[in-house]
């Protein structure tokens, strides 16, 4: 009996998180950098939202991740592709949850390119 209430209390006293996971698809249809702050913008059907900067870490995005985004939204958008960004939150892909024209409201932790008809 003992045994058991020690594993209750145990299993009891670390807090375990479930993370909900949000997935918005689109195609892109404009990627830019701001002319201030070299901000990386993009718009993939849910609003346009600054993620990144080319020049410094920021929003916990480095420099170099930031240009590696930006490579791949490029590419995505020449080819006509879309792009699979995942979120941790729990949320609606739109413009009103991921922001319009300002900071991202949600960080991104994963995004690729898909296929065209997807």
């Amino acid at each position: 009996m003992k045994i058991l209430l020690f594993g209750l209390f145990l299993f009891g006293s670390f807090p375990y998180f479930s993370h909900a996971n949000t997935t918005c698809r689109g195609r892109v249809e404009s990627v830019s950098l701001h002319p201030v702050g070299a901000f990386l913008q993009f718009n993939y059907g849910f609003g346009t939202q600054m993620h990144c900067k080319l020049t410094e870490t920021w929003n916990d995005v480095s420099k170099e991740v930031c240009t590696a985004l930006f490579a791949q939204l490029l590419a995505a958008q020449l080819s006509g592709r879309k792009i699979e960004a995942r979120y941790n939150d729990d949320f609606e892909c739109s413009a009103d949850n991921l922001g319009d024209f300002e900071k991202t409201k949600h960080l991104m932790y994963y995004m690729t390119i898909i296929g065209g008809d997807v």
